[in-house]
């Protein structure tokens, strides 16, 4: 039977010692976070901490250039960022734009000669075709450029592709697909010319300005059903920079508009922002995303200009920073104030020059208590001097860097929807956010609103039932449901539906999966060769990491070694490691050098380095035994609650060290 933790791949220890069960969380209070900023200081008081160069170098280490094991550099395998599709040319301003504007077919013409030209007349008329004309080699990549400019201006209905073939790049005509799907679903064929000149004029003109006037598209015969076809084919062909709605009183019309360029967008942003504050936010029993909405809303700012480093637990009592840009100073002054019985800010907002960003933090101060401490079932040891032990071994062995099931999810759940989100199972993968708690026959009255609104979508796939009854500060659900909403529950309304949250946490999904292969990929070489350290393991040297030459396998220790996080652009161990993870991700059909989503706009995950051991620093605890009166009045049998009180790096997990102490998976 598997422990509580197998399932997130925790399986083994680092340090053999007897088990004991305890159970934290019992109340918030009894879980205490505390960041630590990148200065130092211990968020909510006025403690720094000493050892901040220890603290940050005993995790992760930067994912910066490699050295192969002659030692060259392999610094140049970097990704480059994907073009936008929405660029004129990737030929720059060497294209004479004026060239194609004055005449453009006579220009083809010229270009391809009278009897292709007429070729191209004729399919364009026979908008059915499926035939394919092939125009010859253009080696010139303005030429190429220009070739397809004048063919979308003189025949929208045609599209022109590249075709390499050898060492020539020749260029063929068809039927544009897209004109035929806008001729199945109902539009004329006028109407669809109509839009793509519009389209690609607007994109030759390479300019914007917010009083451009939309191209409205007579759709009065159609029901809403069908519009509802358009609408999606629209956002599906060309969504990153075109939107359309229906207006008109009688819903007649269809307007097609192009989006604000998003480089816009950001620097009216820019404009419109104010002074950046940094202050301390403490929250109790509470998620975080829901106290930043109710923040927010006292703030009068979005929640997107509220910045932290990172997520905290929810069943705890948490203090973390958070910078804020936007607000009024006469808000902050008020806000210092006010709060609830679950968040509120603690002492004065300081102005800062920048806001804060995800992993801007250097670890977390924990204060713990793990009640009723005792051997597990069919033991008689000694529970004090057991659990003394366990620190000591700690201390000085350290323990195993697992990711924790914070990261994952009840059920494993986030890590499942990362799956298939890297499979194309995109349904799958929603089915998994909205899958309610409990079994599908249950119809319990004490199912919380959230589990009862997660149950209608499972069961029924009653949208609009699920969102009006999913509470507003379930953000993330509520902007699936509404995307969902606009484009139905099919494959495509499920990748609108992770697109319409943010990217990190788009992001956070492909992790958590990332993180369970990793967890598995240590269990499994610790079970194969224990804790030595084998030739082809990954070290960092410096500023750069490399793998262990045979020769100096005696030189390192076992806290020494990285442990690649799964990604593009990493080094990979030179040994049987590598084969190991590689077998984990060909079991759900991946590879380690193609992890990407780029229908989510994740063109790839780069990967990064964690030490396979972590050490906590300044690990103290002292015991407490608690007496308990029971219904007569007598003084019961006392408990034993084990307090707790050290510092971890960033992205270690408390609980995995908990485990360690315990030296067992009871750990309720």
């Amino acid at each position: 039977m598997k422990t509580p933790y197998e399932k997130y791949g925790v399986k083994c220890f680092r340090n053999i010692g007897i088990p004991f069960k305890g159970m934290i969380k019992s109340q918030p209070t009894d879980f205490i976070v505390k960041e630590i900023g990148l200065n130092g200081q211990i968020a909510g008081t006025d403690r720094y901490v000493d050892s901040l160069a220890n603290l940050n170098s005993s995790n992760l280490a930067p994912c910066k250039k490699h050295r192969s094991s002659t030692g060259e550099s392999s610094s140049n395998n970097h990704h480059q960022p994907i073009p936008a599709i929405t660029k004129q040319t990737d030929a720059g301003a060497a294209v004479d734009w004026n060239l194609i504007r004055i005449g453009p077919k006579k220009h083809l013409g010229k270009l391809i000669g009278d009897a292709h030209l007429n070729q191209i007349e004729e399919l364009s008329l026979n908008q059915f075709s499926l035939d394919v004309i092939e125009l010859g080699s253009f080696e010139d990549k303005n030429d190429r450029t220009i070739l397809h400019q004048c063919i979308r201006q003189c025949f929208p209905n045609i599209k022109s592709v590249p075709v390499r073939r050898e060492s020539q790049t020749v260029i063929t005509c068809c039927v544009d697909p897209a004109f035929k799907s806008l001729v199945d679903i109902g539009l004329t064929p006028e109407c669809i010319k109509e839009l793509l000149v519009f389209i690609n004029c607007r994109l030759l003109r390479g300019t914007q300005t917010s009083e451009e006037r939309p191209l409205l598209i007579g759709v009065a015969e159609m029901d809403r059903t069908t519009r509802g076809q358009v609408h999606h084919f629209l956002q599906r062909e060309y969504g990153k920079f075109l939107e359309s709605k229906t207006v008109g009183d009688k819903s007649d019309s269809i307007s097609v508009r192009f989006k604000e360029r998003k480089e816009n967008r950001q620097n009216k942003r820019k404009r419109e922002e104010k002074n950046v504050f940094s202050f301390v936010f403490r929250k109790e029993n509470i998620e975080l995303l829901h106290a930043l909405n109710s923040l927010a809303k006292v703030l009068k700012v979005d929640a997107g200009q509220i910045k932290y480093a990172g997520i905290k637990d929810k069943k705890a009592v948490t203090y973390q920073f958070l910078s804020v840009s936007g607000a009024k100073v006469s808000d902050l002054k008020s806000v210092s104030t006010f709060g609830s019985l679950q968040w509120k800010v603690v002492g004065e907002p300081t102005l800062v020059d920048d806001e804060l960003r995800l992993g801007d933090l250097s670890g977390n101060h924990f204060e713990i208590v793990v009640k009723d401490v005792q051997p597990v079932e069919g033991s008689e040891n000694d529970v004090k001097n057991g659990i003394s032990s366990a620190i000591e071994a700690i201390k000085t062995n350290g323990f195993l860097n697992y990711f924790g099931e914070q990261r994952f999810g009840i059920d494993l759940s986030t890590a499942l929807i990362g799956k298939h989100l890297f499979t194309g199972e995109f349904i799958k993968a929603l089915n998994f956010v909205f899958a309610p708690l409990m079994p599908e026959e249950s119809k319990s009255e004490t199912l919380d609103v959230v589990e009862k609104a997660k149950q209608m979508f499972h069961v029924d796939k009653n949208i609009d039932g699920a969102l009006k009854m999913m509470p507003n500060f379930k953000v993330r659900e509520c902007q699936m449901l509404k995307a969902l909403k606009r484009y139905s529950y099919c494959e495509n309304g499920c990748v609108k539906a992770f697109m319409n949250i943010p990217f990190a946490a788009r992001l956070f999904y492909l992790h958590s999966y990332c993180s369970y292969v990793w967890n598995r990929t240590l269990s499994i070489r610790v079970e194969r060769f224990g804790f030595d350290v084998l030739e082809g393991d990954l070290v960092q040297d410096g500023e750069s990491v490399r793998p262990i030459m045979a020769e100096e396998v005696k030189k390192f220790h076992f806290r020494d070694v990285l442990l690649p996080f799964p990604g593009s652009n990493i080094m990979y161990p030179e040994n049987e490691t590598r084969v190991i993870m590689d077998n984990l991700l060909r079991e759900d059909g991946l590879q380690a050098k193609q992890l990407n989503v780029r229908r989510l706009g994740i063109a790839h995950i780069p990967g990064s380095y964690r030490r396979v051991l972590s050490f906590s620093n300044e690990l103290e605890y002292k015991f407490m035994e608690v007496c308990e009166a029971s219904e007569d009045g007598k003084t019961s049998e006392s408990n034993l609650d084990l307090c707790l009180e050290f510092i971890l790096p960033p992205s270690t997990y408390a609980t995995i060290l908990l485990r360690e102490i315990l030296n067992s998976s009871h750990v309720l």
